[in-house]
């Protein structure tokens, strides 16, 4: 079976996302303002979350932790 296609305008979305979300590297597509879009599921497994807990929320909530959730507040509370 021929992976490729012979027409070069063909749509590589199904081809694309599958890569995307069988690829064993954690990936994250966000839009033009950070906001995240969607992960893969090694995304999900690294970082112990919920796609739904994910979508919509700024990129840097998940690397930069609000003071209530990092690990000092949270061991002090």
């Amino acid at each position: 079976m021929n992976m490729h296609s012979a027409d070069p305008q063909a749509d590589p979305g199904p081809r694309a996302a599958s890569f995307f979300q069988n690829i064993a590297a954690a990936m994250v597509m966000t839009d033009n303002d950070w906001r995240i879009t969607d992960v893969n599921a090694a995304f999900l497994t690294l970082f112990r979350r919920e796609a739904s807990d994910l979508i919509g929320s700024p990129v840097d909530t998940i690397f930069l932790p609000s003071a209530a959730t990092a690990p000092s507040a949270v061991a002090a509370g």
